[in-house]
């Protein structure tokens, strides 16, 4: 899969979210109730948003989930990414247009091994990693910490520390890394938590391998104890993303 293809498949992510994270369930049955030009299946739903096909799909079918996306925004009194049909359909074309080159293939297989193992918030960390993103390498340092993959959070933190991050540095040197990852990984699913409906899947993901950790206050995050929104109870099964990895 090409850059193009890859980032295609976030920016459908990316709506699924903005939409609050409907349900694969609910998809399938508003495709129906629209009398949309492709019917949509959850099977089909899970393995495009988790790039397990190496063609996009096709445009009946990107047009038939945009729509169910979209309705199902109205039906929570959401605004979902405001992006016209024309718009979705010229990335559709350059996303099936692009062609895989030499030097997109190791990118291309970082990406493809933290789909695998971290779900879509892994894979897109690594997108903006490869861009250039300091905190993007400092969170997959992060990660990979909490993971007991010490050799690759090394790698990670000391891209985040060359790109300009100040505190991978500190992390990277620090004795107690561990145990000092869990609070960071708390802080990030608190602040993903209140950018809204578009951050919940990735505030999830951090709050999940916080309390995994032994973080009481990320699981009181995850469950709504303490009066906060349950993160556990408003996404969707379908789309919770796994937290082992092989290296």
């Amino acid at each position: 899969m090409t850059d193009k293809r890859i980032r295609f498949i976030e920016q459908l992510n990316e709506l699924h979210e903005s939409a609050g994270s409907p349900s694969l369930g609910r998809l399938v049955k508003l495709a129906k109730r629209e009398n949309l030009p492709r019917a949509l299946a959850r099977s089909t739903i899970n393995d495009i948003l988790n790039g397990k096909r190496e063609r996009p799909p096709e445009w009946p079918w990107v047009a038939s989930f945009v729509k169910a996306v979209e309705a199902a925004a109205v039906e929570a009194e959401l605004s979902p990414v405001p992006v016209t049909m024309a718009e979705w359909e010229r990335r559709w074309r350059d996303a099936r247009a692009a062609r895989p080159t030499g030097s997109q293939q190791p990118l291309d297989e970082l990406h493809r091994r933290y789909l695998a193992g971290y779900g879509r918030t892994g894979a897109r960390l690594v997108r903006w990693a490869g861009e250039g993103n300091a905190d993007a390498s400092y969170q997959l340092g992060v990660i990979q910490l909490l993971h007991d993959q010490g050799e690759e959070a090394d790698e990670w933190l000391s891209q985040a520390a060359h790109a300009g991050h100040q505190g991978a540095a500190q992390l990277y040197r620090d004795p107690h890394a561990y145990s000092k990852a869990i609070e960071i990984a708390f802080e990030y699913g608190t602040a993903y938590e209140a950018e809204g409906h578009a951050k919940r899947e990735i505030a999830r993901f951090f709050h999940t391998m916080a309390a995994r950790c032994g973080h009481a206050g990320a699981a009181r995050r995850l469950t709504g104890d303490g009066g906060f929104s349950p993160l556990m109870r408003t996404l969707p099964v379908d789309d919770v993303p796994l937290l082992t990895i092989s290296v």
